[in-house]
């Protein structure tokens, strides 16, 4: 049927991380690859990540919804979207560097 399971050895030599870092991220922490070259992905730490996961807005909108098209879409520029005005100041930590 062409299913084959993957081991995390062999996802993280395809993706070249090392078993460590990916042990130390935390739960949700998208998996930002080399080919990742988004602003965004240059600043999300996991620390920051685990800082403003929790986070949203008066309308809703979290840290995943703002950082979606990035971890989507690899080759962007910026890679991380304000939902609302407030998003730039709820997450200013990831905003104002990127």
């Amino acid at each position: 049927d062409g299913d084959k399971t993957v081991t995390l050895d062999e996802l993280l030599t395809k993706f070249e991380l090392d078993k460590a870092g990916a042990a130390a991220a935390p739960a949700g922490y998208p998996l930002l690859t080399p080919k990742h070259k988004s602003l965004m992905a240059k600043h999300l730490t996991p620390e920051l990540f685990e800082k403003l996961k929790d986070r949203k807005t008066a309308k809703g909108y979290t840290l995943e919804n703002a950082i979606q098209t990035g971890v989507d879409t690899p080759h962007l520029g910026v890679g991380i979207t304000a939902g609302d005005e407030e998003s730039y100041e709820v997450f200013k930590e990831i905003f104002d560097p990127v």
